[in-house]
């Protein structure tokens, strides 16, 4: 009884302190994806720690299963533990998911921030992009300086045009500046992992409950890994499969949404038969599917280990 009260009190921690944070840290490194040239703007700004805030709450929902995984392999108990790991993993996605996308709806829809965001970049620096150099001469970014860096290249002067601020937001994406991008010098990819999955999530709550059935049957599926957690007697092999087969499963759920399985979506088995049937109340019943079939596997594989140690004596 002991070891599972401390499990539960180890969740909210976690949750807490992983929220304070990854709030921190994440409201950095929206600062950064916002900076101009040249501008100065607040660290903690209220638009960076609300959109950091729910992010990281959203995130956390799907990840704290397997920091109780890692707390339960450290510190073993009796079941009450897996009572107390399937009741967190429930509070997680029927309760703190739902409630911090509520507060999130309010708070765009009370701050506008999205639709204020002001896209202006700055003049009086040299932007580069496609052998092209760009000289701003105003605040509105419609008097400008193009120069050819080509050899044969020529300058010439624009006004009224914005075409040279579209392309130059473009090319900076996500960031807000090119000269930020390059002083950064990352690469970025238009594939988030956790960004499809929370979208995919969102989505699927505002359509109704039933439609949220595709999300508990992925939180059964996290909730099975648990099984693992004992599987032999030494804890990094415990730690090892648990956390391989928690990305995998979150992987392959997020992987499904992605643009690249478009195609794959759009097959006639999906859409007809029992899968037609069933996705009149949800959004994926082929994902639901075998997200079922794993946590089946992985409960009978989790049963019949406890009860083999159990009669030889472990």
């Amino acid at each position: 009884m002991k070891k599972a009260l401390k499990l539960f009190l180890a969740y909210f921690s976690w949750l807490v302190l992983g929220t304070l944070i990854g709030t921190f840290f994440y409201s950095l490194y929206l600062h950064s994806l916002g900076l101009v040239a040249g501008v100065d703007s607040p660290v903690f700004s209220r638009e960076y720690l609300g959109s950091s805030f729910f992010l990281v709450s959203q995130v956390l929902v799907f990840i704290s299963g397997f920091l109780l995984l890692g707390y339960k392999i450290r510190k073993p108990g009796n079941p009450l533990q897996l009572l107390v790991y399937v009741i967190c993993q429930l509070i997680s996605v029927c309760i703190i998911f739902p409630l911090s996308c509520h507060f999130e709806k309010k708070f765009i829809a009370e701050d506008n921030y999205y639709e204020q965001e002001d896209n202006t970049l700055s003049p009086g620096f040299f932007r580069e992009y496609n052998n092209q150099v760009y000289f701003f001469l105003n605040d509105e970014n419609n008097r400008l300086i193009q120069i050819d860096t080509r050899d044969d290249g020529t300058s010439f002067f624009l006004e009224n045009s914005y075409t040279a601020r579209d392309i130059l937001t473009e090319e900076a994406a996500p960031y807000k500046d090119v000269l930020i991008k390059n002083s950064f010098n990352v690469n970025t990819s238009a594939y988030s992992f956790f960004g499809t999955l929370l979208d995919a999530a969102k989505q699927d709550w505002e359509k109704g409950v039933s439609y949220w059935i595709t999300f508990i049957s992925l939180t059964l599926a996290l909730t099975s890994i648990y099984a693992l957690s004992g599987f032999t007697a030494w804890r990094v092999a415990n730690y090892s499969l648990c956390g391989i087969f928690y990305l995998a499963v979150l992987f392959l759920n997020s992987f499904y949404w992605s643009p690249v399985m478009n195609n794959f979506r759009a097959r006639n088995f999906l859409h007809s038969g029992v899968f037609g049937f069933f996705e009149r109340w949800t959004s994926a019943p082929f994902l639901i599917m075998c997200n079922l079939i794993f946590a089946l596997v992985l409960t009978l594989l989790g049963t019949i280990t406890y009860f083999i140690r159990r009669k030889r004596g472990h």
